[in-house]
């Protein structure tokens, strides 16, 4: 009974629903196998293969790393040992590098590296043993010239501060003392009105605020003072005189005695040599305090001898220390009748813009404008003055 129970509830082996057998392509695309695959005897001859040059590998890596520490080793022994030592030991050192060497075949990029560590080893060991230590009278001669060193860098550095503080009281004197001239100046300047009464009045004004910082006690620090004086071509007879009326009263006005530096720009570029022109007003100004230069037709000289007036003329960085005065007359082919005042500082950059035309362009702007600053235009005297 219980066994035919059993069969009723379990089924028998034959009657088992069958799984169908999945074909060659199935498995293939299952689990990625070719539908021959390898034969077992190929891939434990790989396997084996591959084996064998990991162990070969290890071995050599196993290798290069002691000999690394063989030869770091040896270094750091060689470094802390004495310097006579080392001298001695360099050359034990050396054969057994080159035994080392002889003795064991290496892989191209041990060698490289073997060799530069040993390079290393050598050239730092020759180095020190190149320098014999210091005897005594050496470090004593150290001991004594070293302070003496220090000693004499004080020396300089106060005589260095000494030397700027005694320029600036020097200064801070000559400003206190310098007594104010403007009221000498103006009764000069009150007889040349008289002798040139054609003359605007606002003229005058530019020629007193121009001349006014060097000529007053006031705190006098910076350039010299510049006028320009533009006249026609028909007036250059005219303009030169008043130039020199002109400088002539400032040049009193500092000294009695003193006369005016005068050049002419027309005379200079007559020697065709710009060097010479340029060394010729470099030497009229040199180491000179308190004076006036009379500078006439200064469009006439080329641009290389204009530009030492960028320096003469800086008024924030002047050489010279006391009272200087250039005075300039220029020239030009356009009508001056009629003008305004306003125009006249355009009418002197457009001449000496065109004459200069071979500098830089931000060169003769600087240059200019250190010039341009006080410009007045001198008119026709009705009567002749000159």
């Amino acid at each position: 009974m219980s066994g035919a129970k059993w069969r009723v509830g379990r089924l028998s082996v034959g009657d088992r629903p069958r799984a169908e057998k999945p074909e060659e392509e199935d498995w293939a695309k299952l689990y990625g196998q070719p539908k021959d695959p390898r034969s077992i005897e190929s891939i434990e001859q790989e396997w084996s293969h591959w084996r064998i040059k990991e162990n070969e590998r290890i071995e050599m890596l196993a290798k290069q790393r002691q000999e690394q520490a063989e030869i770091e080793s040896e270094s750091s022994r060689e470094a802390t040992s004495d310097k006579e030592n080392e001298c001695v030991a360099t050359d034990d050192v050396r054969m057994k590098l080159r035994r080392r060497r002889k003795s064991k075949s290496r892989s191209p990029s041990k060698t490289t590296r073997s060799t530069s560590s040993e390079r290393n080893v050598v050239t730092e060991s020759q180095k020190r043993c190149s320098q014999p230590p210091l005897s005594d009278d050496c470090m004593a001669t150290r001991q004594r010239v070293l302070p003496l060193i220090i000693f004499i860098a004080i020396l300089v550095l106060l005589a260095y501060t000494g030397a700027s503080r005694y320029d600036a009281y020097r200064s801070y004197i000559a400003k206190v003392n310098r007594p104010n001239l403007m009221p000498i100046f103006d009764r000069k300047l009150a007889d040349l009105k008289a002798q040139f009464p054609t003359q605007p009045s606002h003229n005058w004004g530019v020629i007193r605020s121009a001349f006014a910082e060097v000529l007053n006690n006031s705190h006098y620090e910076y350039g010299p003072a510049v006028l320009i004086i533009l006249a026609s071509k028909k007036d250059q007879h005219v303009a030169s005189c008043f130039a020199e009326k002109l400088a002539t009263s400032l040049a009193k006005t500092f000294n009695p005695t003193e006369r005016p530096i005068q050049l002419n720009g027309a005379k200079l570029s007559r020697s065709h040599n710009s060097v010479a022109a340029k060394h010729t007003i470099d030497e009229a100004v040199r180491e000179r305090d308190n004076f006036v230069m009379q500078f006439d037709s200064l469009e006439q000289i080329d641009s290389y001898t204009a530009s030492i007036f960028h320096s003469l003329c800086d008024y924030y960085n002047s050489p010279f220390r006391e009272r200087a005065v250039f005075i300039f007359t220029v020239h030009t082919s356009e009508e001056v009748e009629g003008r305004h005042r306003r125009e006249y500082d355009e009418m002197a950059d457009s001449v000496l813009n065109e004459v200069w035309d071979e500098l830089d362009v931000n060169k003769r702007a600087a240059l200019i404008a250190r010039l341009t600053g006080s410009t007045i235009l001198l008119r026709k005297e009705s009567r002749r003055v000159c």
